[in-house]
């Protein structure tokens, strides 16, 4: 059990050292080497707090660091990505709230990431409807950012609202993505993952397994990319393909129950024909490149006035990954239903 939490910590430690670079990267500001330790040495003390269970002695951390910056949003960002991380989804809200209250005057963008990161972790507890809502504001405030979209798009494909606004939002977030210098492989084949999910959900199976093969190419460390991929697979009849990749969702994720729950029809038959699949698709997987749509569908709503929910603030996905949990998604680790 030590090991196995030592290890844990070091993995937030690494993560969160380079997520945190990056994290800045992206929204073109710098941060002092002297700076990212300080934040990279609190920030992982936090989370070995929350690990062990000791919430009142992480959250003293986190209310020093904000006494010493109170209206900093990044390190509202920052406390509540480490509670994601640690599916401390409550305390992520608490921080979120806590950060839009007292940075009225940030950066809009940033705002922008607390309440998506805020509708991530609404949705992880099940509240659903007031996800919904702080994902619309955040779309209606930053119509154009490709973060956005994605969130809001994904998170109405996943509870099967709205399918044609998903569709519609996740595509133009694809578009948009493409044409961002900023935006990482990994970080891309999130967003198509979302429109192939949108697709899915849907019932157009087809460009389904298209958009959510080449994801799987891109991110093929996210366990909820294969889960969607085996799922789209189920629905074109192809059991075996839809086996492997839940096998290799749950090397990526073991303890998922939903993910157990969806292969243990499958196991009788293909439990010893199937061999896991590795971290990496198939080639056939990672070629697989569909053109990015740029536009919807002439059938489709040009573009929603309300917007929704996705894959979580920058932080979130950039620094711990998006976290995996066994009920509901949220930035995600988005676990659909």
């Amino acid at each position: 059990m030590r090991n196995n939490q030592a290890l844990i910590v070091w993995r937030i430690a690494i993560i969160f050292a380079a997520g945190l670079a990056l994290y800045f990267l992206f929204n073109g500001r710098s941060l002092t080497a002297s700076s990212e330790r300080d934040t990279s040495r609190w920030a992982t003390q936090a989370g070995q707090m929350l690990n062990a269970g000791e919430i009142r002695s992480a959250e003293a951390i986190f209310n020093q660091q904000i006494a010493q910056n109170r209206t900093d949003p990044d390190t509202y960002l920052i406390c509540a990505a480490i509670c994601q991380a640690t599916k401390r989804w409550e305390l992520a809200i608490r921080y979120t709230k806590l950060g839009l209250t007292n940075c009225p005057k940030a950066p809009v963008k940033l705002r922008v990431q607390l309440m998506i990161s805020q509708g991530e972790s609404l949705q992880r507890i099940g509240n659903i409807p007031a996800a919904i809502q702080v994902m619309e504001v955040a779309y209606r405030i930053d119509p154009n950012d490709p973060v956005t979209l994605n969130a809001l798009g994904y998170t109405y494909a996943d509870d099967k609202v709205h399918l044609n606004q998903a569709l519609s939002l996740t595509t133009r977030a694809v578009s948009l993505a493409t044409k961002d210098s900023n935006i990482t492989k990994e970080q891309l084949g999130l967003f198509i993952d979302s429109l192939g999910w949108a697709y899915y959900r849907l019932g157009q199976i087809q460009p389904a397994l298209e958009y959510l093969q080449r994801a799987v190419g891109l991110a093929a460390r996210e366990h909820e990319l294969h889960y969607h991929l085996a799922m789209a697979y189920l629905a074109a009849k192809r059991p075996r393909d839809a086996y492997v990749e839940l096998r290799t969702a749950l090397m990526l994720d073991p303890n998922n129950t939903r993910d157990q729950m969806a292969i243990t029809p499958l196991e009788a038959k293909y439990g010893t024909k199937a061999q896991p699949a590795a971290a990496q698709p198939p080639a056939s997987q990672s070629e697989a490149k569909p053109p990015i749509i740029t536009s919807a569908p002439k059938s489709m709503p040009a573009a929603v006035k309300k917007p929704v929910t996705a894959t979580g603030p920058v932080i979130a996905s950039q620094m711990p990954p998006r976290p995996k949990a066994s009920t509901r998604h949220l930035a995600q680790t988005r676990v659909p239903k």
